[in-house]
């Protein structure tokens, strides 16, 4: 019966199509309502007699469920029927019974039940609808359209009720919701007590939300500290409640974004890409969902208001995030209400003691008037002795006599010193100079009187009591009496944040002529890469353009004018080659290189790259050997043999470049030897390879090993490619896998290329979770690449399964793509219409479609186009997209909003190869969307395709 559930489910809920080009245009028939009706009749013969009645229905689709007993019928239920058609009398269940038992099962969630009975008996039918039923029909009189008429009203009512509970269970939860943003708001108004309106903030928000446990946590200023003030939380799960808890990650990697009022919700904190420190973090405090949402004063970060969910992962609602936020800003509002309520109670206290200050002052100003004048006379007589003095502060004043010794010190210079002003009276100020050096250069000074006379400064290294050296700088003025010099005024300022304001714009322009260094290397490989690909990008112009000129100006034979076609194809292809790596760069630089995942067989993928090698390994003599290794473990892990998650495509070109260029730099006569093999972990242990240890041991080899990305854990599949050329030098090792990289980029190079293909194959071998390695001994020695990839571990691997869910409805099948040179004219009859403003291109399409005996029109541009259009009726339009004035989206655009234009199919013929581009033209109405080169076949594949019978 469970089988038999579950194959009724698939029919009833069938899975979409993943196929991204699948025909999305609806079927007729789909505009109909779908509806799944349960007949539970023992009688076959009205079982066929109700589903006939239904299927006459013209606007709905019923799926009929047909129950023999009412056991077989309440486990249909199960699958959520939308109506219910019940024999009064089954075997096993009478309809009130049926009833009885469907309500316990499914409560309100039961579906309408309609009771068919052969009498009509009204106390019957009243204890029916009493008991649940939708209604009563009698099969004596029963008619089709009855019956359709009951099924659809049932139908919906049971919706309408289902939508009001619905509405009836929102408006409860926003009112529940209300009153407790309106219990906060009133509590933060009547109280100031901010813990106690935290804490109820937390308990209210736990039961609403029914979580594990809610908490607000507040910061130290400077936000990697903080503690937890406020908590909620329910068993088993721990408190973490005035704990402090330190997070390093968190101010460089969330806290401006929390700053800023963002919000996180976090339905599951292992799949949302957190810091490794701060996912560790949350871990430790037993989280698996977090809601997050900031606590601010002003702009500074407060805290935070943290509902968790510590059982299983949860989906937080946009209510639930609502709350939150309302409630953080009530929360925030009780802070500086507390802040106000502190600040108020201190101003009071400063309040009290000005009070007290003022009635001593009172007292003082109550003294005698010969007090007061004697104490004016004395204040006159120090203010002038003590004017000059003070005047300087807050830098250190000192005054000393002719021979250094202190006079007189304000304060700044006692702490500066950090010495009691009693022990700094009377002491010579050369005491306080760090060296002998600065202590000579002093007395020098004191020996020089007639230098006073002008202002002299200097720099000096003092030492405070403490023994803490700082630099000073010093200006000194002489005290002249009678001509004499009689002291000596001390201005002294501690330099040192000057001393390290310079040391750091030393330290800065370092830095910046650093940059300087870097960037005019950036410039000099910049141009190097420019001359790189200037010469690589010339060099298959020059025999294409030999072999065009003598074609054209000389009758060749046909040997030779074989050769010359063989010539230019491949060095096109060549060109076209250097420019697809450029546009992989370009792609990958800018985050834009997708995959299509899928299992692949790593064996397959390496026999189809070592093929397309193969006859440049064989015009130099060179062997390739393929060896793959059996799996011991095989068994015993689950390992699906050499099979891994990745894009079958990309693969091949990563093997494609590792390949060539181990021929490109293997001699005439070397070898090249592949290996694939598998390392898998046994207890405990890695498997029993040797080339485990290498792989993932690079520093137990004694062959330099540089590796683009951290090992991985094993079991993964390894795959390994050695050649016997020319080596690579250690200098260079570390840099094989950078852009624009290559070991001798002069112009005398043995070997060409951009430097391009081992970035390429790391990154898109990092892409697939996977690391790439170069080892070479040295030059003349050969090198080795180890590439290794995590293998499928086994059916029920969570990558598999997700592939499996989103492909399991079978893909279309793509058409076998058309030979390049078909035996017959397979475009007899079908009228094309070209487009394209370079006359080359346009001749070539128009030369190779008439050969394939289709009718073609040109046009140069739009204008043209729409002129064109009034006397030829094409079947299909083949356009450039980059045309002067009106480009070919613009075209298309037009063309699909005219009634005689708009169905006819169109191939976007382009040099813009980007995915958006792509994108971009079936937005504006093309069908198919080719790049530039275009191969022959293929374009003609493609008319085939658009014009052949749907």
């Amino acid at each position: 019966m469970s089988e038999l559930l579950n194959a009724l489910e698939d029919e009833r809920f069938p899975k979409q199509s993943s196929h991204p080009f699948s025909d999305s245009s609806p079927d007729p028939s789909s505009q109909r309502l779908n509806r799944t009706v349960l007949i539970a009749e023992d009688n076959e013969i009205d079982r066929e007699l109700y589903r006939r009645y239904l299927l006459r229905n013209s606007e709905q689709t019923y799926q009929v469920l047909e129950a023999v007993t009412g056991k077989e019928a309440l486990d249909f239920c199960r699958l959520q029927p939308d109506v219910v058609l019940l024999d009064y009398r089954l075997p096993d269940f009478e309809g009130l019974e049926f009833l009885k038992a469907l309500q316990a099962q499914s409560g309100h969630l039961s579906p309408p039940v309609i009771v068919i009975t052969g009498q009509g008996n009204e106390s019957i039918a009243v204890q029916l609808m009493k008991a649940g039923a939708e209604d009563y029909l009698i099969k004596g009189r029963l008619s089709s359209d009855e019956l359709q008429f009951a099924v659809e009203s049932a139908i919906e009512k049971a919706q309408l009720q289902r939508k009001i509970r619905q509405i009836e269970a929102e408006r409860q939860q926003n009112l529940e919701r209300e009153r407790i943003i309106n219990r906060i708001a009133q509590q933060v108004h009547r109280s100031l007590d901010l813990d106690d309106i935290l804490q109820t903030t937390v308990q209210e928000v736990r039961q609403f939300l029914h979580t594990d446990r809610v908490l607000i946590f507040s910061f130290e200023p400077e936000l990697e500290w903080g503690a937890v003030v406020a908590e909620a939380v329910v068993s088993p799960w721990d408190s973490v409640l005035s704990n402090t808890f330190h997070d390093p990650c968190f101010h460089r990697g969330y806290a401006e974004g929390y700053r800023q009022g963002r919000v996180m919700a976090a339905a599951d904190i292992r799949t949302i890409g957190l810091e490794p420190c701060h996912l560790e973090f949350l871990e430790s405090l037993q989280v698996r969902a977090n809601l997050v949402v900031p606590i601010l004063q002003k702009e500074t970060l407060w805290g935070l208001l943290i509902a968790q969910n510590c059982a299983a992962p949860r989906e937080w609602k946009p209510a639930d995030v609502d709350l939150l936020k309302q409630l953080a800003t009530q929360v925030g509002t009780a802070i500086q209400q507390a802040n106000a309520y502190a600040k108020m109670a201190e101003w009071n206290n400063r309040l009290i003691e000005v009070n007290e200050a003022l009635k001593v002052t009172l007292k003082e100003l109550q003294t005698t008037e010969e007090e007061l004048r004697q104490q004016h006379e004395q204040l006159a007589h120090e203010q002038q002795r003590y004017q000059d003095l003070f005047n300087f502060a807050p830098d250190g004043y000192v005054v000393t006599n002719s021979n250094g010794q202190i006079q007189e010190a304000n304060q700044a210079i006692v702490d500066l010193l950090a010495v009691e002003p009693q022990f700094l009276l009377n002491q010579p100020l050369a005491c306080y100079l760090a060296s002998a050096e600065d202590q000579q250069a002093f007395f020098i000074q004191l020996n020089q009187p007639h230098c006073f006379q002008q202002v002299q400064s200097l720099e000096l290294q003092l030492r405070s009591q403490q023994g803490r050296t700082f630099p000073a700088g010093i200006t000194i003025t002489g005290i002249y009496s009678n001509g004499q010099l009689t002291g000596l005024r001390w201005l002294i300022r501690d330099i040192t944040e000057r001393k390290q304001a310079e040391a750091e714009r030393e330290h800065l322009l370092q830095q910046e002529q650093a940059a300087r260094t870097a960037a005019e290397r950036a410039n000099r490989l910049k141009d190097e890469f420019l001359a790189v690909l200037s010469h690589e990008l010339r060099s298959p112009l020059n025999p294409i353009l030999g072999w065009v000129k003598l074609l054209q100006s000389h009758q060749l034979a046909p040997e030779k004018t074989t050769v010359a076609l063989e010539t230019i194809e491949r060095n096109a292809k060549l060109q076209a080659q250097l420019i697809e790596d450029l546009l992989d760069i370009s792609r990958i630089m800018g985050g834009k290189l997708t995959l299509n995942a899928a299992p692949v067989d790593l064996a397959t993928v390496l026999s189809a790259a070592l093929e397309t090698v193969r006859l440049a390994a064989i015009a130099k003599s060179i062997q390739l050997d393929l060896a793959i290794l059996p799996s011991e473990n095989n068994a015993a892990t689950h390992l699906a043999a050499n099979r891994v998650f990745g894009d079958a495509t990309r693969l091949q070109q990563v093997f494609w470049n590792l390949l060539s260029n181990a021929i490109k730099f293997t001699p005439n006569g070397g070898r090249v030897t592949v290996k694939l093999e598998q390392v898998a972990a046994q207890n405990g242990e890695m498997g029993s390879r040797d080339t485990r240890r290498s792989a993932t041991h690079p520093s137990s080899t004694s062959t330099p090993l540089h590796s683009s990305a951290p090992p991985l854990i094993p079991p993964f599949t390894q795959v390994t490619i050695t050649d016997t050329g020319k080596g690579i030098a250690p200098e260079f090792l570390p840099f094989v896998f950078e852009y624009f990289r290559q070991e001798d980029a002069s112009t005398t190079r043995q070997f060409g290329g951009l430097g391009l293909g081992m970035s390429i194959a790391r990154q898109m071998v990092e892409m697939h979770g996977g690391t790439i390695a170069a080892a070479s001994p040295g030059e003349g020695q050969g090198a080795t690449f180890t590439v290794c990839l995590p293998l499928i571990r086994s059916q029920g691997d969570g990558k598999l399964r997700r592939w499996r869910e989103n492909n399991s409805s079978t893909p279309p099948t793509s058409p076998n793509p058309a030979s390049p040179y078909p035996s017959t004219h397979p475009l007899a009859g079908v009228r094309v219409l070209i487009v394209d403003d370079e006359p080359d291109t346009r001749e070539f399409l128009a030369f190779l479609l008439q050969d394939e005996g289709a009718t073609v029109t040109e046009a140069t541009c739009a204008a043209d186009v729409l002129q064109t259009m009034e006397q030829f009726s094409p079947d299909v339009i083949v356009s450039d997209i980059g045309m002067p004035e009106i480009d070919g989206y613009m075209l298309m655009q037009r063309l699909r909003t005219s009634q005689q234009t708009r169905s006819i199919p169109a191939i976007a013929l382009t040099a813009y190869a980007s995915k958006s581009d792509q994108q971009q033209a079936i937005a504006a109405g093309f069908q198919r969307h080719a790049t530039k080169p275009i191969d022959p076949g293929k374009m003609i594949a493609l008319i085939q395709e658009l014009v052949q019978p749907q």
